[in-house]
């Protein structure tokens, strides 16, 4: 005594994106007593039958009966499986009764696993100026346990976020989770740059657990570097007579190396200053240095001119070294033919 199966072209797979797949039953002989079949998935969380149970007996127990299979359609990620339907029979027909079959099914899974990441305009920018931006986050599919994304700045000196975690679990995973970024607003000119944020996933479910995908965040800078000349008045005058006249100077922004700014004359026989050279550093850069210039008192009729006194930076931070501005200086005579 058997349960003749049928499977269409021998097999038999279905898949979440609702593709169904059936067979038939039937006695291999006449029964001498009603027989019962029941049909059973082996998980029917992710398989399931149409009918429960058929019923044969001596007169329609050649007749094929359909069973039709469909997968389950949810959103945690199991990747394609195997299952089966198990088709016992129970009947006073003792030849019957226990008897049992199985059919293999292959079940096709229509979810994957990801973070799914949303920008704003598809691009994150930030600034020093106070700007912000935010992306959000959130899981391609319903994770098995709990899911903890870890925030993590490429460089946190320069860009941060206003979370640290995100935590995921089969309730909220495709509910979407805002990160903020903020650029750091700090003295130093780096110019623009491009840094990224990392969404690291750890997580019991294996698919899910160190997943990871970036974010790349364009962060504007509102620092310049330069030297900044503050004159009295605006205009520099010494003369013979021992007027003297001073200027101030300064950095436009920290330095990420010592700054030493070199003073010279243009024609020190008529013009001189005095100091020679100022240091700066990330702790006084910003601090106003003063630049006192006195006229040489000769013996010469010159008549007034125009000098200069030149300021030049050098330094290991490249982009302060080489720097240099001038400063115009009018220089009285007091001599005369």
């Amino acid at each position: 005594m058997t349960l003749i199966i049928t499977q269409t072209d021998n097999v038999t797979s279905v898949s979440e994106d609702g593709l169904t797949d059936s067979y038939t039953i039937k006695l291999n002989s006449q029964p001498t007593d009603v027989v019962t079949v029941t049909i059973t998935s082996s998980d029917s969380n992710q398989l399931t039958t149409n009918v429960a149970t058929l019923t044969f007996d001596a007169n329609n127990w050649n007749d094929e009966q359909t069973v039709t299979l469909s997968a389950i359609h949810d959103s945690v990620a199991e990747g394609n499986n195997q299952f089966s339907i198990i088709n016992t029979a129970t009947s006073a027909d003792t030849k019957y009764n226990n008897l049992s079959t199985s059919v293999t099914a292959s079940v096709g899974d229509n979810d994957t696993v990801g973070l799914v990441i949303t920008q704003t305009d598809n691009v994150t920018y930030v600034s020093e100026d106070g700007l912000t931006d935010s992306y959000t986050i959130k899981l391609n599919s319903q994770p098995t346990d709990v899911v903890t994304v870890t925030i993590t700045s490429s460089d946190s000196n320069q860009l941060t976020t206003n979370v640290a975690t995100l935590t995921f679990d089969a309730n909220n995973w495709n509910d979407e989770q805002t990160v903020t970024l903020s650029a750091i607003h700090d003295s130093v000119a780096e110019g623009y740059s491009q840094l990224s944020v990392t969404n690291t996933a750890t997580s019991a479910d294996t698919k899910y657990n160190n997943l990871s995908t970036s974010v790349a965040a364009d962060v504007g800078d509102n620092d310049t570097v330069g030297l900044i000349i503050t004159q009295t008045d605006n205009i520099t005058y010494v003369s013979e007579d021992g007027l003297t006249d001073s200027y101030t100077i300064k950095l436009n922004s920290q330095p990420t190396d010592v700054v030493t700014v070199t003073i010279t004359s243009s024609d020190s026989n008529q013009l001189t200053t005095n100091v020679a050279t100022f240091t700066f550093d990330a702790n006084n850069w910003n601090d106003e240095q003063t630049v006192t210039l006195s006229a040489i008192n000769d013996s010469l009729v010159e008549g007034n001119n125009q000098f200069s006194i030149i300021n030049t930076a050098t330094s290991a931070d490249t982009k302060y070294n080489n720097l240099s501005t001038s400063v115009a200086a009018g220089v009285g005579d007091n001599d005369v033919a």
